[in-house]
């Protein structure tokens, strides 16, 4: 037992020594500090483009800061918000200040010609003064080779990739044993004298006579010509033709043809129309002529709301216009104070400011009153109408006596 305690208890002193060596360490070497990108500025627009998109990459891989996702409201606007000017370290050291960033990372590019020139700085956001600045002037069409250089001499060039080496064994060398040479033979060589050439004559034999045999030529055979003579023409009788024979007729009879009488026609009888009776003439029913005020009709008011609606939207559309142009003069004079120009921001960009945040709400209280009058005249011309009350049938008085054409006179007449 007093064995296994001993062993109980140096376990537990150990577990206290590593939580508190743990516990004693400070965090701060482990934490990354919190770093914001702030853009680049300046022209052309597609380098700055290029520049912001490449060296916020940049600063992502590296391990020892912390980078921030891009403002939402963008530089311009956040120096409007806190009434500073310019890029100098201090006016940054604001921005990075408002979003609780310790570096603060800012490009501004100038043109120089074909070429451009950068200058990257690091600003500490608790004191507002530029620890280090890198200038660079670069070839336009080159901007991947100037983003990495900017980067390498801000950060540093990144080590090279480790080779992996790869132990190869030494093939085993297999003992050769020599052999000694082997012993030369002395070999007298005697020359032979060649055999004597033997002298063949080749005789030609002669050439053998062909012996040719004359035949006598056959015999050609005589063939006499006979003229033949015409064949005798036959002489043909022609015959009379046959006599044609006289037939005496005899007068046909002629047969009595008795004349038809015409069918006899038929008598039909038309029928006489109906008889018509005199009707007394209607006059057209007159229509009801409504009552009702003008003021009190639901169209009439439906109306007005839609050209209050049409009124508020003009305004909505004015309105807007006029926000957007102040805005883009504000826009205006922070570029010119950008390049340099003499501005101040409570005599020329406050008014503009003034006035855009007004047309704005303007804008927003005439949209809200065009809907409201759109709405209020769907209401009212979706009513339903009131149904006018039948009349009765406008029938002749005693006072005025039906008066029968000559027509209805004569029908009456045939029909009693």
């Amino acid at each position: 037992m007093d064995v296994q305690r001993k062993k109980n208890a140096r376990l537990w002193a150990c577990m206290c020594v590593f939580v508190g060596f743990c516990v004693l360490i400070p965090t701060t070497s482990w934490a990354k500090a919190v770093a914001d990108f702030l853009g680049a500025e300046g022209a052309p627009a597609s380098v700055v483009a290029k520049l912001n998109k490449g060296l916020r990459s940049k600063i992502r891989r590296q391990r020892a800061y912390k980078l921030l996702p891009p403002n939402s409201m963008g530089i311009n606007m956040a120096r409007m918000t806190l009434g500073c000017v310019g890029d100098t370290p201090g006016c940054m050291a604001k921005l990075g200040s408002m979003r609780q960033a310790r570096w603060l990372f800012h490009v501004r590019v100038l043109p120089a010609g074909s070429r451009a020139k950068a200058l990257f700085r690091k600003i500490d956001a608790r004191t507002g003064k530029t620890i280090k600045q890198v200038n660079l002037i670069f070839k336009r069409t080159a901007t991947g080779r100037a983003i990495t250089k900017l980067s390498n001499k801000m950060f540093g060039a990144p080590p090279a990739p480790r080779r992996r080496v790869i132990a190869r064994k030494a093939p085993v060398r297999r003992a050769v044993r020599r052999r000694p040479p082997p012993v030369r033979r002395l070999v007298v060589a005697m020359r032979r004298t060649p055999p004597a050439r033997r002298v063949v004559e080749r005789r030609t034999p002669p050439p053998a006579r062909r012996v040719v045999e004359r035949r006598t030529p056959p015999p050609r055979r005589v063939v006499a010509m006979v003229r033949r003579t015409p064949p005798v023409k036959r002489i043909v009788e022609r015959r009379t033709p046959p006599m044609k024979r006289i037939v005496a007729r005899k007068n046909p009879v002629r047969r009595a043809v008795v004349a038809r009488k015409a069918p006899v026609r038929r008598m039909v009888l038309k029928r006489t129309p109906p008889r018509r009776v005199a009707m007394a003439k209607r006059t057209p029913a007159k229509k009801p002529v409504s009552t009702v005020p003008l003021w009190k009709k639901p169209t009439f008011w439906g109306w007005i709301a839609v050209s209050v609606a049409v009124a508020s939207a003009g305004g909505v559309l004015a309105f807007g216009l006029d926000a957007q142009n102040s805005q883009n003069k504000v826009e205006t004079e922070i570029n010119k104070s950008l390049q340099g120009a003499p501005t101040s921001y409570n005599t020329k960009i406050k008014p503009l400011v003034d006035a855009g945040r007004t047309s704005a709400v303007m804008a927003n209280v005439c949209i809200g009153l065009s809907a409201a009058a759109v709405a209020t005249a769907v209401i009212l011309f979706l009513q339903p109408k009131p149904k006018a009350k039948p009349t009765a049938l406008h029938l002749p008085t005693n006072k005025t006596p039906l008066t029968p054409t000559r027509s209805s006179t004569v029908l009456l007449n045939q029909s009693f």
